[in-house]
């Protein structure tokens, strides 16, 4: 049978179909030279194949995570809004953990990272390194080493926030507390370094006078917490507590060795903000204390000046009571003193 030169290839194909259908080639139809190409023509594509695989074994065992870095997208966690909504996720920090409240999160994330402290103290045969902090009237100050526990439970986040300050805000005691007993620092304030323009430096005691919450002051002075820190403006836990007029939380910060005279940036004490905000039983509490009603800021203003200055301008009852109070007041006869 004579084949045209044009026909080769059609009757190739054909011969090629037919062997992968699992049919008998027609002898009449197709010639053995037409068979003889087509597999010709799969041999030619096998060894095609088998070369590109060879190539992209060899490529993937010189560099095997060279595609995955290259298709891979950024991480996205998701907000604090959509887990309060859905009620979980799987990518949770400790302080996203806070925010919700998820206190098994928290639990094992800080228990994971005090057995690895653990392992690492055995390996140094038992004995714990120590951290060299900045110098202080010429001593080197050196804080005990804690470990992955302390660091990760006094972590600030990209916001500059503790997960004790989260705690604190987000009035949660039962946090407070299970933080304060798994080494978290009492007196770390907000990172003002960072967020200078954002936060205000306050520690967790100022924001639990801020957010009302006495057992949670009560939980950090168990904790030795410092109650005289001050924010960027030179602020005490005292003067919030004066500013807002809660005479039992200053009652309470007094007693835990709260400075009743500290002086912030503009010179102001804790009596000058229980007068200014018209706070008569913040003054009285001040003045029990033996604080002095004399005392000025920068600008020379007592108290009682700033007390009739209010008073005058908004017509102030309650500013006009604490204007009679120090005008009256006799330090002799204040009849208890706090230490």
């Amino acid at each position: 049978m004579a084949v045209a030169p044009d026909e080769w290839e059609n009757l190739a194909i054909e011969a090629d179909n037919a062997s992968l259908e699992g049919k008998e080639a027609d002898p009449d139809a197709i010639p053995n030279d037409a068979q003889a190409y087509a597999q010709q023509l799969k041999d030619q594509r096998n060894e095609i194949r088998k070369k590109e695989l060879e190539d992209a074994l060899a490529t993937f065992a010189l560099d095997p995570k060279a595609e995955r870095r290259k298709n891979k997208k950024p991480f996205v966690c998701c907000c604090p809004g959509v887990r309060r909504f859905f009620g979980l996720c799987y990518f949770k920090n400790l302080h996203e953990a806070v925010i919700d409240g998820d206190t098994s999160t928290i639990i094992s994330k800080l228990q994971n990272a005090q057995a690895k402290d653990a392992r690492a103290i055995k390996r140094l045969g038992g004995v714990e390194r120590t951290v060299h902090g900045k110098k202080h009237d010429g001593e080197e100050n050196k804080d005990h080493f804690q470990g992955k526990a302390a660091a990760l439970s006094n972590k600030y986040d990209k916001h500059g926030r503790t997960p004790l300050s989260l705690a604190v805000k987000e009035e949660r005691e039962d946090i407070v507390d299970l933080l304060l007993s798994l080494q978290a620092d009492p007196d770390m304030s907000e990172d003002l370094e960072h967020h200078p323009a954002r936060l205000t430096g306050a520690s967790p005691v100022m924001h639990a006078v801020l957010a009302d919450l006495p057992g949670s002051i009560l939980k950090l002075q168990s904790s030795h917490a410092d109650f005289n820190l001050k924010n960027k403006h030179g602020m005490t836990a005292v003067m919030l507590a004066c500013l807002s007029g809660d005479a039992d939380l200053l009652e309470m910060l007094l007693e835990q060795g709260g400075d009743p005279e500290a002086k912030d940036k503009g010179g102001w004490t804790p009596l000058i903000y229980a007068a200014y905000g018209g706070n008569l039983e913040c003054v009285k509490a001040i003045l029990e204390t033996g604080a002095s009603k004399k005392t000025k800021d920068k600008h020379k203003h007592t108290a009682y000046d700033w007390a009739m200055y209010i008073r005058k301008n908004l017509k102030s009852f309650k500013h006009g009571q604490c204007e009679a109070y120090l005008e009256e007041f006799k330090p002799q006869l204040v009849l208890r003193r706090r230490g």
